[in-house]
C-alpha cells in the first residue's frame, strides 16, 4: 500500500503486489480542489456582526490563507481540500475584540459558520487626583501704633506680648498674615482692652498681608486683638502700651 498525503493534492492511495508489478517510477497525483469556508464573526455580548477584520486560515502543512471581514460581519476563505473533509486553525483578529483561534474541520460544501468574538474588557479610566486643598493660615505678625490704617505697615512691629511705648497713641493697629485665603473673604476681628470688648467687626482680606481693624485709643493698658474665620479664633496676640 502507497500511501502520499502532500499539501495542495488530493490523497495518493495505491495498493502496489510486487510480485506481479514493478514498483512504479512515477506517481501521477491529482491537485486538491477548493471548497469554500463561509464565516461570519459576532459579538458574543450582542450577537450583533463585527465590523471588519483579519481572517486567516492554516491547514496542516498548507500555506496560511488570508481573507477580510466585511462591514456585515461575513467572510470567505477557498480551502484546498484533498478529501471530503479540511482540518486547520482559524484565526480571527478584530479591533476591540480579543484574539480569536480555533481548530476547525472543514467539510466539502458545508454551509455558513458563525464564530463569536468576545469583547475586551473596558480600560479602566484612571482616577483622577484630587487637586489639594491647601489650609488656610493666619499669623498675627504684631502691632504698630499709629492713625495711618491701610498704609504699608513699618517695618519695625512690636510683636504679640510686647510692648509699645507711646505716651500719646494715636491708634493702635495689628498686622496680620494670611495665606490661602480669598481675597474678599470676610473675617471677624475683635479688640480687648483689660479682658473688656473695645471693638468687634468685619475685616476683608485684601492682600496676603493685611492691617487689622485699628482700635482709636489715646489710652494706655493692655490691649488684645483676635482674628476669627468660620467661626474659630485663628489668631490673636496682645501688647501693652506705656508711657516712661
Amino acid at each position: 500500500m502507497v500511501l502520499i498525503d502532500a499539501p495542495g493534492y488530493q490523497r495518493f492511495r495505491q495498493e502496489i503486489n510486487l510480485r506481479q508489478t514493478a514498483w512504479p517510477e512515477v506517481f501521477r497525483i491529482a491537485r486538491a480542489s477548493e471548497t469554500p469556508l463561509f464565516g461570519r464573526a459576532v459579538d458574543e455580548a450582542t450577537s450583533a456582526p463585527v465590523i471588519r477584520g483579519d481572517v486567516t486560515w492554516q491547514g496542516i502543512g498548507t500555506p496560511a490563507i488570508a481573507g477580510r471581514i466585511e462591514a456585515d460581519g461575513l467572510f470567505r476563505l477557498d480551502v484546498p481540500i484533498a478529501a471530503e473533509t479540511a482540518s486547520g486553525q482559524l484565526t480571527i483578529s478584530a479591533s476591540g475584540y480579543e484574539l480569536f483561534q480555533q481548530p476547525v474541520e472543514l467539510k466539502r460544501g458545508q454551509g455558513q459558520l458563525d464564530f463569536v468574538l468576545v469583547p475586551l474588557a473596558p480600560t479602566p479610566l484612571p482616577t483622577p487626583r484630587p487637586t489639594p486643598v491647601r489650609a488656610p493660615t493666619f499669623e498675627l505678625i504684631g502691632f504698630y501704633t499709629g492713625s495711618n490704617r491701610g498704609a504699608t505697615p513699618p517695618s519695625q512691629l512690636v510683636p504679640s506680648g510686647g510692648r509699645i511705648t507711646d505716651c500719646n497713641p494715636q491708634g493702635l493697629n495689628a498686622v496680620v498674615r494670611v495665606q490661602n485665603v480669598p481675597r474678599g473673604e470676610e473675617l471677624s476681628a475683635g479688640w480687648q482692652l483689660a479682658d473688656r470688648e473695645a471693638l468687634a467687626g468685619v475685616v476683608r482680606v485684601e492682600a496676603a498681608t493685611f492691617t487689622g481693624s485699628q482700635l482709636a485709643t489715646s489710652g494706655l493698658g493692655r490691649y488684645g486683638y483676635r482674628v476669627e474665620f468660620q467661626g474659630t479664633i485663628v489668631a490673636s496676640g496682645a501688647v501693652d502700651i506705656v508711657c516712661q
